[in-house]
């Protein structure tokens, strides 16, 4: 296994245990987001106090995904059936009643949903039940196939509309996070609830301003208990996350006139630790080491359907990215030095001339709002619109926009072009004059690199994966 998946999770030394036994088995697990593998031992297990005596587990080797890596769990514990378990291995909980180590052949799940009386975020009891965690009577159903928890599921009701009308399956899962059913029944559910980007691999959305009005769904189980879901249960609610021991700066003084007519109260970071500023764990990577997050990844959408100058307009996904946003796959590049957001770019081509043409380093950088450039390749692109540069602005024809032009960023063997909208800037003076200025600025120190800024992200949807160290950019919608 990989050193950060060791450095950040609790590990079982078989070597030091007294009473461990090699079972001799290998095994192998795929789970939805990812797969382990490793060998099968025997020891005694501590659980709540409590020694099971000679039971079988696995050790992991080797894991594939970034899943298991970022969890902020140690380990899976299996509480199904033994003719689900793999290679036959009693499962711990059968073993703790062959042991006579529990009062009852009864075990409890709570998971907490904001209950100002709880602390915890949940509870699992082996042997009974917590009466401080349930309100009235349980419902009973019986089991219907030994292996997962299957039992017979009555019916759906969701407003006037019955799904599972003659009874189906159905199964309780710790070790799911959504609720998952036939492709027939979850698209109507999705349709009645407004869910659009409809896409079974990529993700549902829903407007969270609507969540408060959306139909119950309701559970019939044992010929005619209801349990019922809010549109508060179903539908989950992204940022609002809590990064616990967040390292900041609170600003006491600030000079120049950047931040005075600006909407925003302070900046982000969002590039790797080794540029933070004294070494402050950036809040992103906090969201990773604390399981806020399901992936490693962070995306960025800049709408470019507005004026940048007069209206904010895009997203920020943590986590994912949003296929609503982008048309095709991604074009990906490695990050070739961790600082900055930093990649190797092939080329840089407009008319007949290229500039970067043996590869150079590109970063790029939301916190630019111009396409920056070593001054030698800055004055040939710009040269090729017609800039005039008088007290060094960059100023352009507005009448020889529509005639100007692409210029082709070639990135991971891919050509990505922008076009004269996309890197002129068309404002109005303070003589409400139409006024035409080049994205393209140079350098102010002599650095050999680009910054591909806001003007690039406007037209290509960017992914920043910091698990496998890697930058996406597909086309924006």
């Amino acid at each position: 296994m990989s050193n950060r998946v060791c450095m950040i999770h609790n590990k079982y030394d078989n070597k030091k245990s007294s009473t461990y036994r090699p079972d001799g088995r290998h095994y192998g697990i795929q789970y939805e987001n990812g797969a382990v593998s490793g060998f099968l031992s025997i020891d005694v297990v501590n659980i709540a106090g409590v020694d099971v005596e000679n039971q079988t587990f696995g050790e992991i080797t080797r894991q594939h995904g970034k899943s298991f890596e970022y969890a902020m769990y140690d380990g899976i514990l299996g509480l199904s059936y033994p003719t689900l378990a793999f290679t036959g291995a009693t499962p711990l909980f059968i073993n703790l009643i062959n042991q006579r180590l529990v009062k009852n052949p009864i075990f409890s799940f709570y998971i907490e949903r904001q209950n100002p009386n709880v602390s915890w975020d949940g509870e699992l009891i082996l042997g009974d039940s917590d009466d401080r965690l349930y309100l009235g009577e349980f419902t009973y159903v019986d089991v219907t196939q030994k292996g997962f928890w299957q039992f017979t599921l009555d019916k759906i009701k969701m407003e006037d509309k019955i799904l599972c009308a003659n009874s189906c399956q159905a199964i309780a899962d710790t070790g799911t996070s959504l609720i998952i059913g036939p492709s027939t029944d979850v698209t109507i559910i999705n349709r009645r609830i407004g869910a659009n980007h409809y896409n079974f691999t990529r993700g549902i959305f829903v407007d969270c301003n609507k969540t408060s009005n959306l139909p119950n769904i309701d559970f019939i189980v044992g010929g005619f208990k209801k349990l019922r879901l809010s549109g508060e249960d179903y539908i989950i609610r992204f940022a609002g996350f809590d990064v616990q021991y967040q390292t900041f700066g609170e600003a006491i003084r600030e000079l120049g006139s950047n931040f005075v007519h600006w909407k925003f109260d302070g900046i982000l970071g969002m590039g790797y630790l080794e540029i933070s500023s004294k070494r402050m764990t950036p809040v992103f990577i906090n969201m990773i080491e604390q399981g806020l997050v399901e992936l490693p990844v962070f995306s960025i959408y800049i709408n470019r359907h507005v004026n940048p100058l007069y209206a904010v307009g895009g997203e920020l996904i943590l986590g994912g990215s949003n296929f609503a946003r982008y048309e095709g796959e991604f074009t990906y590049v490695n990050v070739t030095r961790k600082g900055y957001w930093q990649f190797t770019m092939d080329k840089v081509q407009i008319g007949g001339s290229t500039v970067c043409a043996n590869g150079c380093q590109a970063v790029i950088d939301t916190g630019t709002s111009t396409l920056v450039g070593p001054s030698w390749d800055i004055a040939t692109i710009n040269e090729q619109i017609g800039v005039i540069a008088p007290n060094g602005e960059t100023i352009v024809d507005c009448d020889q926009i529509s005639n100007l032009p692409n210029v082709d960023f070639v990135i991971g063997g891919k050509i990505f072009s922008l076009t004269s909208k996309d890197y002129i800037l068309i404002f109005k003076n303070k003589q409400n004059e139409m006024e035409c200025i080049s994205y393209f600025q140079k350098n102010y120190v002599e650095y050999p690199s680009w910054i591909l800024s806001n003007v690039f992200i406007r037209r290509y949807y960017t992914k920043f994966d910091m698990g496998h160290h890697r930058m996406g950019f597909a086309p924006a919608k």
